[in-house]
C-alpha cells in the first residue's frame, strides 16, 4: 500500500494482479486470496468506496481463479501443488497440508473452469463480485458444455447410423460398391 497527498492508502491492483499471474504454488496465491479477502473486510468495516471494495474482490476472484488453475495442473501431474510439493507428495501430503479446503480447491477449480472471456467479462459487468457469483457462471458454462457434449454425441451417433434402404433389391444392388454393405435383409413377397 502506498499513501496518496491526501492520505488515503491506495493498494497497488496492478502489481497483485501481476503477482497472481506470476505466482507458481498455490498456497502463494491462497495467501494473496487471503490478503485480498482481509483487505476487503478491513475496507467494508471502513466504509470506504463501494470501487475500493469491488477492487479488493476483483483480485480475491482473481488469485481463486489462479489457484485453481495451479490445483488442476497439478492434478494432472498426479500431486496437490508445484515442484515444491514433490517432497510433501511423496510423503503422503494433502490440501489441508498447505491450508486449503477440498471445498476450496473444489470452487477453485470451478471458477478456472470458466473460459477466460467469460471471466474478464463477468468481472466488467457485475456491480457486486463475489465467489458464489462467479460460481454461478461456471455452473452456467458446465451445463452449456455438458449440452455441447451430448450434442457432439448425438451427431457422431447419427454419422454412425446405418443407412436403411426400402427400394428395388434388383437395381439398387448393381449401384453399390463392393464391400460397402455390413448386413443385408430381405423379404421376399412369397
Amino acid at each position: 500500500m502506498i499513501e496518496n497527498e491526501n492520505g488515503s492508502t491506495l493498494i497497488l491492483w496492478d502489481k497483485m494482479k501481476s503477482a497472481i499471474a506470476e505466482c507458481h504454488s498455490v498456497d502463494e496465491v491462497a495467501n494473496i486470496r487471503n490478503q485480498a479477502e482481509a483487505y476487503r473486510y478491513a475496507l467494508k468495516q471502513a466504509k470506504e468506496s463501494p470501487e475500493v471494495i469491488r477492487k479488493a474482490e476483483e483480485i480475491k476472484l482473481r488469485a481463486e481463479r489462479r489457484a485453481g488453475e495451479l490445483l488442476k495442473e497439478s492434478i494432472k501431474q498426479g500431486g496437490v501443488g508445484a515442484n515444491q510439493y514433490q517432497e510433501l507428495r511423496s510423503q503422503g501430503g494433502t490440501l489441508a497440508d498447505i491450508g486449503i479446503s477440498k471445498n476450496q480447491s473444489s470452487k477453485w477449480q470451478k471458477i478456472a473452469s470458466i473460459p477466460e472471456d467469460k471471466f474478464e467479462n463477468f468481472l466488467s459487468v457485475q456491480k457486486e463480485l463475489s465467489t458464489a457469483g462467479v460460481l454461478k457462471v461456471a455452473k452456467i458454462q458446465a451445463m452449456q458444455d455438458a449440452h455441447e457434449k451430448i450434442e457432439s454425441q448425438k451427431a457422431q451417433q447419427i454419422e454412425k447410423a446405418p443407412n436403411i434402404f426400402c427400394t428395388d433389391a434388383c437395381s439398387f444392388l448393381n449401384k453399390l460398391k463392393d464391400d460397402s454393405v455390413d448386413l443385408l435383409i430381405t423379404d421376399p413377397p412369397y
